[in-house]
Protein backbone atom coordinates (compact mmCIF):
# COMPACT_ATOMS: atom_id res chain seq x y z
CA UNK A 1 0.00 0.00 0.00
CA UNK A 2 1.41 3.68 -0.79
CA UNK A 3 0.20 7.08 0.16
CA UNK A 4 -0.98 9.27 -2.33
CA UNK A 5 -1.55 13.25 -1.50
CA UNK A 6 -4.44 13.42 -3.64
CA UNK A 7 -6.31 10.63 -1.71
CA UNK A 8 -5.89 12.51 1.26
CA UNK A 9 -8.39 14.69 2.91
CA UNK A 10 -6.78 17.38 4.44
CA UNK A 11 -7.93 20.35 6.85
CA UNK A 12 -7.32 23.57 5.65
CA UNK A 13 -9.43 25.70 8.62
CA UNK A 14 -12.13 25.17 11.25
CA UNK A 15 -13.94 27.72 13.59
CA UNK A 16 -13.96 28.07 16.65
CA UNK A 17 -11.19 27.36 17.66
CA UNK A 18 -11.94 27.13 21.47
CA UNK A 19 -15.46 26.35 23.23
CA UNK A 20 -16.96 25.81 26.38
CA UNK A 21 -16.43 22.66 28.76
CA UNK A 22 -19.48 21.58 29.10
CA UNK A 23 -20.09 21.15 25.38
CA UNK A 24 -22.55 21.72 22.84
CA UNK A 25 -20.62 23.91 20.73
CA UNK A 26 -20.82 23.95 17.04
CA UNK A 27 -17.33 23.37 15.18
CA UNK A 28 -17.07 23.72 11.66
CA UNK A 29 -13.85 22.24 9.61
CA UNK A 30 -13.22 23.27 5.75
CA UNK A 31 -11.13 21.46 3.83
CA UNK A 32 -10.34 19.41 0.78
CA UNK A 33 -11.67 15.61 0.27
CA UNK A 34 -14.40 15.28 2.90
CA UNK A 35 -17.42 12.91 2.55
CA UNK A 36 -20.83 14.20 2.22
CA UNK A 37 -22.02 11.27 4.81
CA UNK A 38 -22.40 12.92 8.43
CA UNK A 39 -21.72 8.89 9.02
CA UNK A 40 -18.49 8.38 7.70
CA UNK A 41 -17.10 10.51 10.47
CA UNK A 42 -15.30 9.60 13.69
CA UNK A 43 -14.51 13.23 14.91
CA UNK A 44 -12.31 13.64 18.47
CA UNK A 45 -11.13 16.86 20.45
CA UNK A 46 -9.57 16.12 23.34
CA UNK A 47 -10.53 12.45 23.10
CA UNK A 48 -14.10 13.28 23.43
CA UNK A 49 -16.48 12.64 20.04
CA UNK A 50 -17.92 15.52 18.03
CA UNK A 51 -20.81 14.44 16.82
CA UNK A 52 -21.05 15.08 12.91
CA UNK A 53 -24.55 16.88 12.17
CA UNK A 54 -23.97 18.48 8.65
CA UNK A 55 -21.29 17.51 5.82
CA UNK A 56 -20.35 18.29 2.15
CA UNK A 57 -17.16 17.96 -0.38
CA UNK A 58 -15.62 21.07 1.57
CA UNK A 59 -17.15 20.95 4.96
CA UNK A 60 -18.22 19.20 8.10
CA UNK A 61 -19.84 20.45 11.20
CA UNK A 62 -19.96 18.88 14.52
CA UNK A 63 -21.30 19.66 18.29
CA UNK A 64 -19.02 19.04 21.21
CA UNK A 65 -19.28 16.52 23.87
CA UNK A 66 -18.41 17.39 27.56
CA UNK A 67 -15.18 17.62 28.84
CA UNK A 68 -14.03 15.92 32.51
CA UNK A 69 -11.48 18.53 33.12
CA UNK A 70 -8.29 19.85 31.76
CA UNK A 71 -6.81 17.53 29.37
CA UNK A 72 -4.04 17.30 26.92
CA UNK A 73 -5.17 19.07 23.72
CA UNK A 74 -5.80 16.67 20.98
CA UNK A 75 -7.50 16.76 17.65
CA UNK A 76 -8.64 14.16 14.89
CA UNK A 77 -10.82 13.02 12.02
CA UNK A 78 -11.46 9.85 10.40
CA UNK A 79 -13.93 9.68 7.58
CA UNK A 80 -14.84 6.43 6.59
CA UNK A 81 -13.19 4.99 3.29
CA UNK A 82 -10.55 7.67 3.53
CA UNK A 83 -8.88 7.75 6.67
CA UNK A 84 -7.29 9.71 8.80
CA UNK A 85 -7.85 13.66 7.48
CA UNK A 86 -4.52 15.66 7.07
CA UNK A 87 -4.02 18.28 9.45
CA UNK A 88 -1.32 20.01 7.81
CA UNK A 89 -1.72 23.94 8.05
CA UNK A 90 -4.87 24.19 9.80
Amino acid sequence: MSYKASLTAALTSFYPRYGKVEGGDSITFSGIGFSENTEDYTILIDKIPCVASAANASSVTCTTGKRPGIVSPSMSIFIKGKGLVSLKGS
